[in-house]
C-alpha cells in the first residue's frame, strides 16, 4: 500500500529514490512521505481513517523503510520501549512533545 501510493503522487518516487541510495530517509523527506500518506488515506477514507487503515499504513512503512541509522540495532523500537512509547503518545497533551519523541 505504501509502495503504490508513494508511486502514485508527486514527490514520492523521489523519496523511494533517497532511500534507495543512502537506506536512510532526511527528516524533510519523512515528513513529507507522512504528508503523502496521510492526505492519500483522507482522500481514500475520510477526514479520520479507520485504526486498520491507519495501522496498516504504519506497518507498512516500518516494512518498506525497515532501516533506522539513530538506533542501537538499526530499526524501530521493540518491545517494552515502543509499548511505553505507544502509552505516551496516546496520553500526551502536548502535540511538540510528542514530535520530538
Amino acid at each position: 500500500m505504501v509502495r503504490d501510493v508513494l508511486q502514485s503522487k508527486l514527490g514520492g518516487e523521489k523519496i523511494l529514490q533517497e532511500y534507495a541510495t543512502t537506506e536512510t530517509l532526511m527528516d524533510g523527506t519523512r515528513r513529507q512521505m507522512v504528508n503523502l500518506l496521510v492526505a492519500d488515506m483522507i482522500e481514500v477514507h475520510g477526514r479520520i481513517p479507520p485504526t486498520h487503515v491507519r495501522e496498516k499504513c504504519a506497518l507498512g512503512i516500518i516494512t518498506l523503510f525497515p532501516r533506522d541509522p539513530h538506533s542501537k540495532n538499526g530499526y524501530q523500537l521493540t518491545g517494552e520501549e515502543c509499548r511505553e512509547a505507544i502509552s505516551f503518545m496516546k496520553h500526551s497533551a502536548d502535540e511538540s512533545v510528542v514530535k520530538r519523541r
